[in-house]
């Protein structure tokens, strides 16, 4: 079988979108089936863009492809494949489902998605080819990638609302429509910016600022390693990247006239080592509060991208004084437990003195100790066993991997996920840090909007006809944008502008 040997964790992902599925029946779903990649002859930038991202997504979740056409570029595509997963079968009959990718690209399996792009333009069609352009814009190509690869997921599971048609979608202006004076990016430069979390999102907005030929630098902020769990959704990662420094695998993805500065740190200790006038930050964290510190050390300009089950998206947040900044977004609707009422909860430890000892082993990063096994697992309904996997991981590693990501349960006794441990479908974050590394290059263009615009997409839905709306500060008046503190603060701190 040629399920690659992280798949458990791609389970987890679909399971949070596929009622009813167990990591079972997901892989015999799977693993009867062929996805056929029928690529045409067209060897420009965005044609290989294109290509490139549909089988950095395809090759991580599907065990068999089979690619057809791409010339003499064929070899490369199944080198690529082979070093995501490994174990991948590359088949030879004809594909079960399929996308097809350019004008001259015609698929063998019945219902092909047929995907192209212009520029800063995405294209998906069930209707027949879509050609690909010539211009060296990696935005358009890769939204369309992602966009095909989950018609295809619709497709393979039979759900949400199919596509019957075509669908576009502007990466410049954030519209289910062809962009508004395509403007062309070579050479522009996009100044300094920083990049907050080198995951999911993060790995795609290096992806596609990597290839775009601008001119800058961006800083890449994340204090993490890529564990193996993480390479079914990490676009840039391939199996050998397993333990590497995300901040390096990064790096090597920005080796032309966008200089990337690594730096292995948390954001609390990047700006405490290197300043707070920071005029442009990339947002693509997984965790409310990470976005509220971010917002807190006030920069000048912030785009955020995000992943959760029922959407994707991204907002930018320009300084003004009726927009929403990124906290506004990310406020607690009333009183929230603390995280160790939440895991106690979660693991059946509720009483003081075990609340007492769960808030130290969190403090600690310590694991939860062998004398709770049964009372835990007799509360979770699981054999002691079953947590031996983390006798040496933290407690909170337990309850974010074990209970939230299926490792303990099973994937069909897990209800939905917080905002903070969702795990996104490769796709889906995918096309968020696209969109994310879109809104730096467009600011730079002088197409960013001067107030807070959120954009949203249903991943189980063609794009709709309204993805962009304005959004207002949070009107309860508890956020810390409306504090005039605050306000005073980031007028003296950016006087003159940046």
């Amino acid at each position: 079988m040629g399920l690659a040997d992280y798949f458990h964790r791609s389970a987890v992902a679909a399971a949070q979108v596929l009622a009813g599925f167990d990591e079972a029946a997901l892989s015999e779903r799977i693993s009867g089936i062929t996805i056929e990649l029928c690529i045409d002859e067209n060897e420009s930038d965005e044609a290989n863009a294109l290509v490139d991202l549909a089988i950095r997504l395809l090759a991580r979740f599907y065990p068999r492809l089979r690619i057809t056409g791409g010339g003499a570029r064929r070899p490369r595509y199944l080198k690529l494949a082979r070093s995501i997963n490994p174990n991948i079968e590359i088949g030879r009959s004809r594909g079960d489902f399929g996308v097809a990718l350019g004008a001259g690209a015609l698929p063998s399996c019945p219902s092909p998605v047929f995907a192209g792009s212009d520029g800063w333009d995405a294209y998906v069609s069930t209707d027949g080819p879509v050609s690909v352009g010539t211009t060296r814009n990696p935005f358009g190509p890769g939204a369309a990638a992602c966009l095909a690869v989950g018609e295809v997921f619709r497709q393979v599971f039979e759900i949400g609302a199919p596509l019957h048609g075509g669908m576009t979608l502007s990466t410049l202006d954030l519209e289910s429509r062809p962009t508004t004076a395509n403007s062309v990016i070579d050479g522009i430069d996009v100044g300094s910016a920083v990049l907050v979390g080198v995951g999911a999102i993060g790995n795609a907005t290096v992806w596609a600022l990597g290839r775009a030929p601008v001119r800058g630098e961006l800083h890449l902020v994340d204090h993490q390693r890529l564990e193996l769990g993480n390479l079914q959704r990490y676009v840039l990662g391939a199996r050998k990247d397993d333990d590497c420094i995300k901040v390096e695998l990064a790096e090597r993805f920005l080796a032309g006239d966008l200089r990337a500065v690594r730096h292995e740190e948390e954001w609390s200790r990047f700006v405490a080592a290197h300043g707070h006038r920071w005029g442009q930050v990339l947002v693509a964290l997984d965790t409310a509060q990470g976005r509220r510190d971010v917002q807190a050390s006030l920069p000048y300009w912030i785009a955020n991208a995000w992943t959760q089950p029922g959407d994707l998206g991204v907002s930018v947040h320009p300084w003004t004084q009726d927009g929403a900044c990124l906290a506004c977004m990310y406020l607690p609707s009333g009183p929230l437990p603390g995280e160790d009422r939440i895991i106690g909860s979660a693991l059946g430890l509720t009483a003081d003195l075990e609340l007492l000892q769960i808030r130290r082993l969190l403090h600690t990063n310590s694991p939860l100790p062998p004398e709770l096994y049964a009372r835990v697992s007799a509360h979770l309904g699981v054999e002691p066993d079953a947590l031996n996997r983390f006798a040496d991981r933290p407690l909170r590693a337990l309850y974010v991997e074990g209970l939230c990501g299926g490792a303990v349960l099973p994937l069909n006794r897990i209800g939905r996920p917080t905002h903070d441990v969702h795990v996104p479908i490769a796709h889906q974050s995918a096309l968020a840090g696209v969109l994310l590394g879109g809104r730096l290059v467009a600011r730079a263009l002088g197409r960013s909007p001067e107030s807070t615009r959120v954009t949203r997409i249903d991943v189980l839905r063609p794009i709709g006809e309204y993805v962009t709306q304005p959004t207002k500060k949070d009107d309860r008046g508890i956020c810390i944008c409306q504090d005039p503190v605050y306000q005073n603060t980031f007028r003296s701190k950016y006087e003159g502008g940046m």
